[in-house]
């Protein structure tokens, strides 16, 4: 019993002792740890206009594209380029465009849609290089007719 009640006395202890050891963070740390973070690594982020809701084939959809800090809404300048994909309701790709950033700080382009293309809901999807490597999640989707 003695050997028992030792033994929670020390173990007891040992955790006492443990506890007053580890390092209080506050919430000022936290937060700086956070910033630290969001400025080594920002994240763009992009909204894309299109000129309408409704095409019909051999229509041009007019794109206009803003690229933006995802966390503060900020314009970003870190990317020159934009790629946006024209996807039908299989998930293929049926065209690309690569839009540059113009003097007005957004991407430009339009995307010339097939004669042959059949009805159904496109999906429009913007990303730029550095988006590639965060993964899709991360894209722009637009779904019109």
């Amino acid at each position: 019993m003695k050997k028992c009640l030792f033994s929670m006395l020390l173990l007891c202890c040992a955790h006492i002792f443990c506890v007053r050891a580890q390092h209080v963070i506050t919430f000022d740390t936290l937060f700086q740890r956070a910033m630290n973070q969001i400025h080594a690594y920002p994240q763009e982020k992009i909204h894309l206009h299109i000129d309408r809701g409704v095409f019909v084939p051999g229509d041009t959809v007019w794109v206009k594209a803003y690229l933006v800090h995802a966390t503060f809404h900020t314009r970003m300048e870190i990317s020159r380029y934009v790629l946006v994909e024209l996807i039908n309701p299989l998930d293929s790709l049926i065209s690309r465009v690569k839009l540059r950033v113009n003097g007005e700080h957004s991407f430009n382009g339009y995307i010339p849609l097939p004669f042959q293309l059949p009805d159904g809901r496109y999906t429009l999807r913007a990303y730029t290089s550095y988006m590639m490597e965060e993964g899709e999640e991360f894209f722009f989707n637009a779904k019109f007719q």
